[in-house]
């Protein structure tokens, strides 16, 4: 596996952005849905909501309340009786097929609250109805700097392998400002639960609804300039390499590397195999760490085609170690792809900046040399 670590080097000038003075990126092109003004009755309080229409064909349906924290105190403890403190959100799962004007706890079948910490963080409470009660996800006490409904599409799928059919996001607005795009222990975790389960579902990639659709993002609850609700689909800044890059060869090529499905390929691998694998995260920490010594200004044409060239080339592999772990027939990276890997490592090692740099490198090669014709689950079992 150490071997296919290497192509995340390759990945770097790919989706790693050095020297970003921003914490966060606003998608320019993403737009949320539009939505009606209704009234909804929730464990007997009135509340205003945002009913978001325009959904894409698998989007649950989504409604969005600004309330206050008494507000979500009262509804929460009409439906459940556990204590909570501090309460920011509380967002409600319902497979409810009907519309829905008085939600009481006989038609909420999830629910997961928001708890403020201390420092800007969330600690995430989930709950799943069993025979009449609420009982504690396995998957719960996760902290959080945001609410986003990436997360609330992946707590139902980790809790229900499959979207509730309505989502009700009640949150107290009021402070919440721009979320920084980084993974969380939330996100972590409900990642890799949902890789590792039986349908192997992967968390949500898109700038879920209610914003528009955009790869690599996220969409996030945020107070808006006149003190009310909005939601912002928010890019992770790693990822500007890969715009640069595709500008660099396009500039000068007409031939049109497929970005977006070489980047799904490749966080596939990393989802479904790295991230899941027994050592292989450490990989992926690596990844973006050397990502941070990255001079995207040393980036020419000729890297951005070379990088294209290799990693079109090595993808095959990719997918047959993610696909077939333990296979012990399947050789991925024989003498002649290996020797393409470490002179492509070798060549591009000006392109970083910092001491470790150079180790790491140094440090990869060595490990392609020793996984060289050796069979895919020889290479998962000595991560």
């Amino acid at each position: 596996m150490k071997t296919f670590f290497n192509l995340f080097i390759v990945l770097i000038l790919l989706v790693a952005c050095k020297n970003s003075n921003e914490d966060t990126i606003e998608c320019t092109e993403c737009k949320t849905a539009s939505y009606d003004s209704k009234t909804l009755r929730i464990g007997g309080i009135t509340l205003n909501v945002r009913d978001f229409k325009e959904k894409r064909s698998n989007d649950a349906e989504f409604f969005s309340i600004n309330t206050n924290e008494n507000n979500i105190k009262a509804l929460i403890n009409n439906i459940s009786k556990n204590n909570f403190t501090n309460l920011k959100g509380v967002i409600l799962f319902s497979d409810a097929q009907t519309q829905i004007t008085n939600l009481t706890a006989e038609n909420v079948n999830a629910f997961a609250v928001y708890e403020k910490l201390e420092n800007n963080l969330y600690n995430v409470r989930i709950f799943r109805k069993n025979n009449g009660k609420f009982d504690e996800s396995e998957t719960s006490n996760l902290q959080t700097t945001y609410f986003s409904s990436n997360d609330f599409i992946n707590i139902s799928k980790s809790i229900n392998n499959k979207l509730y059919q309505k989502t009700f996001a009640i949150i107290n607005f009021k402070g919440l400002g721009a979320a920084k795009p980084y993974k969380s222990e939330l996100q972590d975790r409900l990642q890799s639960k949902l890789v590792k389960s039986e349908t192997a579902r992967l968390p949500e990639p898109d700038c879920s609804f209610p914003c528009d659709n955009s790869y690599d993002s996220f969409c996030s609850a945020q107070e808006s300039q006149l003190g009310g609700e909005q939601w912002i689909c928010f890019a992770d800044p790693r990822a500007c390499g890969e715009e640069r890059m595709a500008r660099v060869v396009e500039e000068k090529d007409s031939k049109k590397f497929k970005f977006k499905d070489i980047k799904v390929k490749l966080h596939k691998f990393r989802d479904k195999y790295l991230l899941v694998t027994n050592g292989g995260k450490k990989y992926v920490d690596m990844y973006y760490e050397l990502s941070k010594n990255l001079n995207v200004s040393r980036i020419d044409y000729e890297e951005g085609v070379e990088t294209f060239n290799v990693i079109e080339e090595v993808l095959p592999e990719l997918e047959s170690i993610a696909d077939q772990p333990q296979s012990t027939e399947i050789i991925p990276i024989n003498t002649q792809t290996a020797d393409l890997l470490k002179n492509y490592l070798l060549n591009s090692s000006d392109l970083f900046d910092g001491g470790q740099t150079q180790e790491d490198i140094n440090y990869l090669i060595m490990k392609i040399d020793e996984f060289t014709n050796k069979s895919n689950y020889y290479i998962t079992t000595h991560l």
